[in-house]
Formats: C-alpha cells, sequence, structure tokens
C-alpha cells in the first residue's frame, strides 16, 4: 500500500496512507485527506487514484499547482521514491510509512503567498512582462551579440512556459538580425571598393 511520508511543512515526519481508489487531497473539510496545517494547499488541491500499487495525481486547480520531483505537473504518476509537492509541503512516496530517516536533496518549489508562519521559500518562475519583453526583443534585434544570446540564454534556464517562449524567440530574432547586419556589412564594403577603385591610379589619367 503506497504511502506519503512528509519531508517538507507542518505534515515533516507523518505518514499518510494512499487507499485504492480516488483519494482527494485539499484544506476543504470534504477531501478524504485533509491537509489544512498548510496554508499554502488550496481547498481542493490534487487527486490521487491509486490502483494496483500504481499512483496517479491530478492537479484539482488548485492556486500553487503540484510538482513531483521539483517540475509541475497537471497529472503524472508517482513511483516509489518520488517527491510529490502540494503547496509548501513535500512527501516522498513510499510502500511502507517508515520514517525517513535522512530525506533527499530535493529541489522544493514553495508558493509566493503564504501565511506569516509558512516555512521560508523560494518564489515560483513568474512569466516575463508585456512591456520588458518588447524592449529585450528590441535590444536583440539591434545587438544580437552578445545581449540578445545572453537574454535567451537565460530565459531558456527558466521554467515558466511563457519565458521558454520568449527566449525561443529572442533566440530566433537574433539569429535573424546577426545575418541581416552580416549582409548589410558585406554589401557596404563591395560597395566601398567600387567607389574606390577608380581612385586607385589617380596619376594615370593625366599621363603620368
Amino acid at each position: 500500500m503506497p504511502y506519503l511520508v512528509g519531508l517538507t511543512g507542518p505534515y515533516t515526519g507523518q505518514a499518510f496512507e494512499v487507499k485504492p481508489g480516488r483519494t482527494t487531497v485539499g484544506r476543504g473539510p470534504g477531501c478524504d485527506l485533509v491537509l489544512d496545517a498548510d496554508p499554502a494547499i488550496s481547498r481542493a488541491h490534487a487527486l490521487l487514484v491509486s490502483a494496483g500499487g500504481v499512483v496517479q495525481v491530478q492537479d484539482a486547480g488548485s492556486t500553487h499547482g503540484v510538482f513531483v520531483n521539483g517540475h509541475p505537473v497537471a497529472q503524472g504518476l508517482l513511483r516509489t521514491g518520488d517527491c510529490v509537492q502540494f503547496g509548501g509541503s513535500a512527501f516522498l512516496v513510499q510502500p511502507v510509512p517508515a520514517q525517513v530517516s535522512e530525506p533527499p536533496r530535493l529541489k522544493v518549489i514553495l508558493p509566493r503567498s503564504s501565511a506569516p508562519n509558512a516555512p521560508a521559500v523560494a518564489v515560483q518562475d513568474e512569466p516575463i512582462a508585456a512591456g520588458l519583453g518588447c524592449l529585450y526583443l528590441l535590444v536583440a534585434l539591434l545587438f544580437p551579440i552578445p545581449f540578445g544570446l545572453l537574454l535567451s540564454r537565460i530565459y531558456f534556464r527558466r521554467g515558466h512556459p511563457a519565458n521558454q517562449k520568449f527566449a525561443a524567440a529572442c533566440l530566433l530574432l537574433s539569429l535573424v538580425s546577426l545575418v541581416l547586419q552580416v549582409l548589410l556589412a558585406v554589401l557596404l564594403v563591395r560597395h566601398l571598393l567600387q567607389f574606390t577603385r577608380p581612385l586607385a591610379d589617380p596619376w594615370g589619367d593625366l599621363g603620368f
């Protein structure tokens, strides 16, 4: 029978049995697994479906999302040794309700807003603002190297899908701008060479 053993938050060290069938998780009193000690958990946070020792987790429209091994998921499978997080509370999936002697090193994503007594948290990645994105794209267009490539690298490392899309657009715009600038430089050099060629031997026309 799978168990969720608390790693962080108010449920550290506690074990919760995941019974076969559907288990609703949240702060609401109508949930099957009530986690009302963590204010960052929504009233209806997630749904667990257990069958044959396999547990599937699904986000039930929570405010701060569901994370499995540090990655946000809409739904996914939980395996032994996985870390699932609801709000500011992370749990280790175990086949037996054993205590965790030494919690593994995990990337725990904690919500932006929480009660004053909630654990210290790391802010979730936020999407880039539209105005700032337009400004950065203009910078990437004018200065593809180094600013365009640097901006795309920075936002590629951020987890929010909007930041990933911005990084791809910034990289594409930088490459196009770089190619156009190289072509423009080549055309300009050729034009200057053609313009200066008649001046290469100014004394020839005078018969010297």
